[in-house]
């Protein structure tokens, strides 16, 4: 990641900080900013856990023309209530309207 120049999402300017294994080994979760766009690294996701869990609340998906995982409508409803953020609301209503949609086409 460091060619993408990471820095902390909303830590002081002034703050040093450099990913590295040891780094990420002494953390758990990450929001940073890079060349490329906001980039969240979680080592927990709330509401569903740790990686075993999250992985197994994921399926295979492509973002921007690269395959990956990603969380399944599911999941991504119930880490998003987890975090119970106001501006999620919107999005939790949208995202249960698609979900009841996908219920009636089976």
């Amino acid at each position: 990641l460091q060619p993408s120049h990471p820095i902390l999402r909303g830590a002081p300017a002034d703050l040093t900080f450099h990913l590295d294994p040891r780094t990420l080994k002494a953390g758990l979760n990450f929001t940073l900013m890079t060349d490329y766009g906001d980039l969240d690294l979680f080592g927990e996701v709330g509401g569903l856990g740790f990686f075993d869990k999250v992985n197994a609340a994921s399926i295979d998906g492509e973002v921007h023309g690269v395959r990956c995982r990603v969380l399944d409508l599911d999941a991504l409803i119930l880490s998003k209530k987890f975090v119970d953020r106001k501006k999620d609301e919107p999005v939790i209503l949208e995202l249960e309207a698609i979900q009841e949609l996908l219920k009636q086409k089976k």
